[in-house]
């Protein structure tokens, strides 16, 4: 009995020290003046404790005076199946794609100084260092950046762009493994440069503008396009602040809304796409994008629309001009200083995406089920002399995710399921008629588990 009134003091005294650890020094002596009948063993694992803080719900954390560092990271096995329905042949051809992978092996340092004048963040992903989807793997570099909290957070480096409200939530706080494809592969979503964030009225609006490279690669040493991105956005939440979070966990007991908008605006020299799906990232002219996102979270249920349109206007050498088009007509040889497509690029092009997601969290079984509807119109025309270009490369996704919540550290055993069917023109494709090709359903199971 007198062995677990002991235990039971020493975790009420732990658990109170622990409260105030950031004046460790005098607050030690205090400790161990008023607890002179602990043992030695009690007292390192108090001070391990104080200095290398291990809380269920907080990360792992380093501190020194008023410098802290938390330690955070989270290891994402997956397995990915796909078939074609329509096609038992295609299914067979691309079987090899059916495989394991290790989408992600992160680990993350936040930390402040100064009592948070500064903040800063390194976020790495080693699994980026392995991706066998390539001969040249990404950079490992998720997050680097220095922010100075001064009436207005400027933030310099590497981090997330402010334009989207499933962008801007992490994959981990997410029902599923993978993003819509209109943000997956459709928007750079991190970028080198300057960033400003401003919060009013408890952070219920936000403000955020960023000025950045507009590359698709973080480690680049000239740019040959020329050119920046500059990134707005606008946030209001109400009645309170609500965080980039994929499912309402807090189970709001009223409804809590929020509503944001961003616009994106670059002028460069150069075409990049995303991967294989001819998203233009970057084009030789103006790129311009909306975003319109709502959000709302009740009782565990949330609600999420967004919509995203991308227009391009390319610079006149890459439209043909009557000029050139002369010049082609004269001599069928010359070289044209557009693109190697087999057509002209049509002028005022567009991209729009649609999202609309529903995810519910049923705390008693420690699960969410979430249905998400995406849809991708990628390059299309309103221009009425290019009317085989009027509808775009279309693929609708209807997917369904559900989660097992393993404890309230988000590691989680996560399930997606969705069905993709394509329609249109692939205006870039070997075969225009995009419609020819079958629909997909892919199978990803994946477990999350987080360090911290």
């Amino acid at each position: 009995m007198k062995k677990f009134i002991t235990m039971k003091s020493l975790n009420n005294d732990i658990s109170s020290f622990l409260n105030f650890r950031n004046n460790k020094l005098d607050s030690s002596l205090v400790f161990f003046t008023t607890n002179r009948k602990l043992t030695v063993f009690h007292v390192l694992l108090t001070l391990f404790l104080t200095f290398f803080v291990v809380n269920a719900n907080a990360q792992y954390s380093l501190n020194k005076s008023y410098d802290n560092i938390e330690i955070r990271g989270n290891i994402t096995p997956f397995y990915k199946f796909r078939i074609y329905p329509e096609s038992d042949s295609l299914s067979l051809i691309k079987q090899h794609k059916n495989i394991m992978r290790l989408k992600d092996a992160r680990i993350r340092l936040k930390g402040s100084s100064m009592k948070k004048f500064f903040e800063y963040e390194l976020h790495l992903d080693f699994a980026n260092l392995i991706d066998g989807t390539s001969n040249q793997p990404k950079m490992p570099v998720l997050d680097g950046y220095v922010t100075l909290n001064h009436h207005i957070e400027t933030t310099l480096g590497y981090t997330k762009i402010p334009f989207s409200r499933e962008s801007m939530t992490a994959i981990i706080y997410s029902p599923f493994l993978k993003r819509s494809m209109i943000i997956d592969e459709g928007q750079s979503r991190r970028d080198v440069g300057l960033h400003l964030q401003k919060g009013i009225l408890s952070d219920k609006i936000k403000f955020y503008a960023s000025y950045v490279n507009g590359l698709p690669e973080i480690s680049k040493q000239q740019d040959d396009s020329l050119g920046n991105e500059l990134i707005t956005r606008l946030e209001m939440s109400w009645p309170s602040k609500m965080k980039h979070r994929g499912v309402d966990v807090a189970k709001s007991p009223i409804p809590v809304f929020s509503l944001g908008t961003a616009y994106r605006y670059s002028h460069k020299g150069k075409n990049w796409d995303a991967d294989d799906e001819t998203i233009w990232t970057g084009i030789d002219g103006v790129k311009q994008s909306l975003t319109t996102d709502f959000a709302i979270n009740y009782r565990g249920i949330q609600l999420l629309i967004e919509r995203n349109h991308i227009s391009y206007d390319y610079d006149d050498l890459y439209i043909g001009t009557a000029e050139i088009d002369a010049v082609i007509a004269s001599n069928p040889s010359y070289n044209p200083p557009w693109p190697d497509y087999p057509f002209v690029l049509p002028e005022n092009q567009y991209t729009t995406g649609y999202l609309m997601q529903l995810t519910y969290y049923l705390k008693k079984f420690n699960s969410v089920f979430s249905l998400r509807y995406d849809q991708a119109n990628i390059n299309y025309s309103k221009n009425s002399e290019h009317q085989n270009f009027m509808k775009g490369k279309i693929e609708d996704t209807f997917a369904f995710a559900y989660n097992y919540r393993l404890n309230n550290h988000l590691s989680v055993l996560k399930v997606q399921i969705g069905k993709t069917i394509f329609s249109g023109t692939d205006i870039y494709g070997a075969d225009l008629d995009y419609s020819k090709r079958p629909s997909m359903l892919e199978i990803r199971l994946g477990f999350q588990y987080i360090i911290g």
